[in-house]
């Protein structure tokens, strides 16, 4: 009986044992396996832009654009591969892309993983990237897809950014033409329109030392790019005010007065003069007021503005011409009451095309953005099926804001 009770004892734990070393065996030989296939699954998509690879490390870095998710350093030195996630699309969902930059800092490949835009950049818009250093300066925009290639762009510039805000590659020195083209977007936003580009024409100025000379669409500013004893300068002004900025984007006072008068002088040529106009236009919109006109704080799309006073307060009038469908501008009269919030809103063309401005209230379209303040979400103005439109709305009202601050902040 002993001996029994003992082989009914030892069994069970003589085949536990036999089954944990089969298990142990069997994890040994997959372990490998699983981490394989796992991370290929992370590092596959890297592997494709880089396909010489042997291997890949992620990188934990500290300060990258938000864009950036994963960065991957190949083992051997052949460089980096980077993964971006950009929403800056024309639908604003993920576009997930990997670049390769190669051990001379330039652009290997790109694989764009998810693309959701409606409309095609194409593949050969995605192959002009290769062999561009950081300027990337060698890469345009596509007609009629500017949201989404430009999404592109600068999820690549993102690319290179973190890997040199690291100290991983060293950034390539930009020129003078392509520092001035990157600061007008950031400076000159009387031309700015919703997609970020720029809504201008050029011209010959008559100016010496100008190299470059734009125009806004709206006709509500001009810019300059201008070489004096060999430096060179940014400047934008509507004719009245002005500011001056050297190609990295800082305000300076270096520029010689007589430059800047006959610059000043000239564009209060081209500049279009709105101001006897608007003034009755919010004699109307802000009824038994006073009207007088103040200096633009901002260069924005807000290309006038007013300080109108009656007996019930004192409020703030812009006249605003942001860009619409092909960058037509589209003017808006907006006030601001003191306590800023918008007391009227007016644009007699926004409903011009019904086709593509579908809204079955008119009125109450305009009504409901009176009211609004600067914590508004933006999308009381979208109207689906006319976004650009809807868009040039949402736009002029922020620059309202923005210049209303400003008048208030007394700058």
């Amino acid at each position: 009986m002993a001996n029994k009770s003992l082989k009914s004892i030892i069994l069970p734990v003589i085949v536990v044992i036999l089954a944990f070393v089969i298990l142990f065996l069997v994890n040994m030989w997959t372990y490998p396996l699983i981490i394989e296939s796992r991370m290929q699954g992370e590092v596959g998509p890297a592997k494709d832009v880089m396909p010489n690879a042997k291997g890949f490390e992620e990188l934990s870095l500290s300060s990258v654009p938000s864009t950036v998710e994963t960065v991957y350093k190949e083992t051997s030195g052949q460089g980096y591969v980077v993964k971006v996630c950009t929403k800056a699309g024309f639908t604003k969902e993920a576009i997930v892309m990997y670049v390769a930059i190669d051990g001379e800092n330039k652009v290997q490949k790109i694989n764009i993983t998810s693309y959701p835009e409606t409309r095609d950049v194409g593949d050969d818009y995605v192959d002009t990237f290769i062999g561009s250093d950081s300027t990337l300066s060698t890469v345009d925009l596509v007609a009629g897809v500017t949201y989404s290639s430009s999404a592109i762009k600068n999820g690549v510039a993102d690319a290179f950014k973190a890997l040199s805000d690291n100290g991983l590659i060293v950034a390539a020195k930009k020129e003078p033409k392509q520092l001035y083209e990157e600061l007008m977007p950031v400076v000159f936003g009387t031309a700015l329109n919703p997609a970020g580009m720029m809504a201008q024409e050029e011209f010959t100025s008559s100016v010496n030392g100008v190299v470059r000379a734009q125009k806004a669409l709206n006709e509500g500013a001009v810019a300059y790019w201008v070489v004096e004893n060999d430096e060179n300068y940014a400047v934008v002004t509507n004719g009245k005010i002005s500011k001056v900025y050297d190609l990295e984007g800082k305000e300076v006072s270096t520029l010689s007065s007589s430059t800047l008068s006959a610059l000043l002088g000239e564009a209060a040529s081209i500049v279009k003069n709105t101001s006897s106009s608007d003034i009755k236009r919010f004699q109307k919109y802000v009824p038994n007021s006073t009207v007088t006109e103040i200096d633009v704080p901002l260069f924005n799309n807000a290309t006038t503005a007013f300080k109108c006073v009656n007996e019930n307060g004192t409020y703030y009038g812009f006249g605003v011409r942001s860009y619409a469908f092909e960058n037509t501008p589209l003017t808006m009269y907006i006030s601001i009451d003191d306590n800023g919030a918008i007391y009227s809103f007016n644009c007699s063309s926004l409903y011009v095309d019904a086709e593509y401005f579908a809204h079955s209230e008119p009125a109450n379209y305009t009504a409901g953005l009176v009211g609004v303040t600067e914590s508004w979400t933006g999308e009381e103005t979208i109207i689906t099926g006319a976004t650009l439109t809807s868009e040039a709305v949402r736009d002029a009202i922020d620059d309202v804001f923005e210049s209303f601050k400003a008048i208030k902040g007394g700058n």
